[in-house]
C-alpha cells in the first residue's frame, strides 16, 4: 500500500465469475473462493468501500502497492486503473490481472513479465514502449490505445479485439494473436517475427512498411487493408482475404499464395512476388517441389505454383502490369510442363512395374497413358521453345532464321535444285556408287569449283529456302532431288505453323 494509505477491518468483498473457474485454487491469497464466485478479502482502502485494487476512483497511488505483489506473485483480477500516471516506468511482473480495466491511463514504459491479462479493458489508455514478455492477452479489448513501440515477446493475444489503435513500430515475436482482431489500427513499421495470425481480422488497418518474416496469416481477413512497402518474406498467407487492398511496393518473396484472395488488390511495377535475380519468375512452390509447404491434401506443389502463377497473371493483367503478366503466363505454363513430365515420368515406371509383373492389360493401359502424357510434354517443349508459351514475337523471328538457314545450308547437300528459266541446278555433291576392290561403296562427287562458285550456291540455296518458307512459290527454283523435296515440304509446313504463331502471339500482345 501507499504510505498515505487508510486502512481498516473491513474486507473488500469485490466479486468476480472467473471463466473459467476451475483455474482459480481454494487457497489464492487475499480472494475468498466460494462456490459460485470469488469474493476479494483484502482490506479496504480510505472511504471507497473497496480495496486499492478494486476501488473504483481516479488516480491511484499504486506504485509501492505494485511492487509489494510482484514480489509474491498473486492475483489482482477486475483491478480498475483509472486516470493513473506515473512517470516512471511500472513493473507487473508475475501478477495476474485478468478482467482488470485500464481507462484514461498512462502507463508508458510498463513491463508486463508473466503477466495474465487475459479479458482486460484497455480504453483511453497510453502504454508506448511498453513490454509485454512471455503474457497472456486472450480476449483482451484495445479501444482507442497507444501501443507505439511496445514489444511483444512469448505473448498470447488469441481473440484479442483491437480498435482504434496505434502499434506503430511495435515489435512482435515469437506471439500468438490468432483470431484476434484489428480494426482501423495502424501498424506502420511494425516488425512480426515469428507471428500467428490465423484467422485474424485486419479491416481498414495500416500496415505500411510493416515487416512479416515467417509469419503465418492464414485465412486472415485482410479486407480493406493499407499494406504499401509491407513485407510479407516467408509469410504464410493461405485462404488469406487480401480484398481491396493496396499492396503497392509490397514484398511477397517466397511468400506461401496458395487459394489467397487477391480480388480488386492494388499493386504497381515495385510490388515484389520472387526474386528479382531469377531469370522468370518462380514461387516457393516450385523452387522447392519436394516441400507440402502445408498444401492441402492431394495438392501437389507444382499444382499450388500453377494456381498461383495464374492468379498473379490475372492480377498483374489487372494492374495494367503486361510485361510482367506475361513473365507469369510463361512461369504458368513451365509449371505445367513439369507436372506433364513428372506424370510422364510416373507412368514409365508402372509400365516397367506391370512388365515385371506380367500384367499385360496393366502395361496396355500404362504405355497409353505414358505416350499420352509424352505428347503432351513434347508439344509444350516446343511451345517453350518456339514461342515462349506464346508470349514471345522474337522467340519466333529466331526460330524462323534458324529454319530458315538450315534448310538454306542443306538444299544444296539433299538433293538441290534447278532454275525453272536456265535450267542450272545448285547441287554441291551427289552421291554415286563405285567400287573399291571390287565391292561397291558410296562416293561423293564434288560438283561446284572454287569458292565463288560453292558461295553463289549457298546463297542461291538461302533465297530458295526463303520463298519455300514462306509458301511464296514464285516457280523460279524447283527441288531435283529425292531429300531436298522431303525437305521442302518439311520446311513450308514449319513455315506455315511459325508463320500462324507469330499471328498469334501478336495478336496476344496488343490484346494485352
Amino acid at each position: 500500500m501507499s504510505e498515505d494509505a487508510e486502512m481498516s477491518d473491513e474486507r473488500c468483498g469485490f466479486e468476480l465469475s472467473p471463466d473459467p473457474r476451475d483455474t482459480w485454487e481454494d487457497d489464492v491469497d487475499g480472494w475468498d473462493v466460494a462456490d459460485d464466485v470469488v469474493r476479494c478479502c483484502r482490506e479496504m482502502w480510505r472511504e471507497t468501500g473497496r480495496c486499492v485494487w478494486h476501488a473504483e476512483v481516479e488516480g491511484k497511488p499504486i506504485e509501492n502497492s505494485l511492487e509489494a505483489l510482484s514480489e509474491k506473485s498473486t492475483r489482482v483480477d477486475g483491478a480498475y486503473f483509472i486516470g493513473v500516471e506515473s512517470d516512471e516506468p511500472l513493473s507487473f511482473q508475475n501478477i495476474s490481472l485478468n478482467y482488470a480495466e485500464f481507462q484514461d491511463t498512462s502507463l508508458n514504459r510498463a513491463e508486463f513479465q508473466n503477466t495474465s491479462l487475459n479479458r482486460a479493458e484497455f480504453q483511453n489508455t497510453s502504454l508506448n514502449r511498453a513490454e509485454f514478455q512471455n503474457t497472456s492477452l486472450n480476449r483482451a479489448e484495445f479501444q482507442n490505445t497507444s501501443l507505439n513501440r511496445a514489444e511483444f515477446q512469448d505473448t498470447f493475444l488469441i481473440g484479442a479485439k483491437f480498435q482504434d489503435t496505434l502499434l506503430n513500430r511495435a515489435e512482435f515475436q515469437d506471439t500468438f494473436p490468432a483470431g484476434a482482431q484489428f480494426h482501423d489500427t495502424s501498424f506502420v513499421e511494425a516488425e512480426f517475427q515469428d507471428t500467428l495470425f490465423v484467422g485474424a481480422e485486419f479491416h481498414d488497418t495500416s500496415l505500411k512498411r510493416a515487416e512479416f518474416h515467417n509469419s503465418d496469416l492464414s485465412s486472415a481477413d485482410c479486407t480493406d487493408v493499407d499494406a504499401r512497402g509491407a513485407d510479407f518474406t516467408h509469410t504464410s498467407l493461405h485462404d488469406t482475404l487480401l480484398t481491396r487492398a493496396d499492396c503497392r511496393g509490397a514484398t511477397f518473396t517466397s511468400a506461401l499464395l496458395y487459394e489467397t484472395v487477391l480480388a480488386d488488390t492494388q499493386i504497381n511495377s515495385q510490388t515484389t512476388f520472387y526474386d528479382p535475380n531469377l531469370p522468370r519468375p518462380k514461387c516457393v512452390y516450385e523452387e522447392t517441389p519436394e516441400t507440402s509447404e502445408d498444401l492441402p491434401e492431394n495438392t501437389t506443389p507444382l499444382e499450388a505454383a500453377e494456381w498461383v502463377y495464374r492468379r498473379l497473371e490475372k492480377l498483374h493483367d489487372e494492374n495494367a502490369l503486361s510485361e510482367e503478366a506475361r513473365e507469369f503466363h510463361i512461369s504458368k505454363e513451365e509449371a505445367r510442363r513439369k507436372q506433364q513430365s513428372k506424370k510422364r515420368d510416373d507412368a514409365y515406371e508402372e509400365l516397367c512395374e506391370d512388365i515385371n509383373e506380367r500384367d499385360v492389360d496393366g502395361a496396355r493401359d500404362s504405355l497409353t497413358t505414358a505416350l499420352w502424357w509424352e505428347a503432351r510434354h513434347f508439344v509444350s517443349w516446343l511451345q517453350w521453345h518456339l514461342t515462349r508459351h506464346g508470349e514471345s514475337i522474337k522467340q519466333i523471328f529466331v526460330s524462323a532464321a534458324a529454319l530458315i538457314v538450315a534448310c538454306g545450308l542443306l538444299y544444296p547437300f539433299v538433293g538441290g535444285f534447278e532454275s525453272n528459266s536456265n535450267g542450272t541446278t545448285y547441287r554441291i555433291w551427289d552421291f554415286s556408287l563405285g567400287s573399291f576392290r571390287g565391292i561397291p561403296v558410296p562416293q561423293i562427287n564434288l560438283l561446284v569449283e572454287g569458292p565463288f562458285e560453292f558461295l553463289g550456291t549457298l546463297l542461291q540455296s538461302i533465297y530458295f529456302s526463303v520463298i519455300t518458307f514462306t509458301t511464296i512459290g514464285y516457280g523460279d527454283l524447283y527441288p531435283t532431288g529425292v531429300g531436298s523435296k522431303i525437305l521442302v515440304g518439311f520446311e513450308s509446313l514449319s513455315g506455315a505453323i511459325l508463320i500462324a504463331l507469330f499471328v498469334f502471339v501478336l495478336g496476344r500482345r496488343v490484346a494485352r
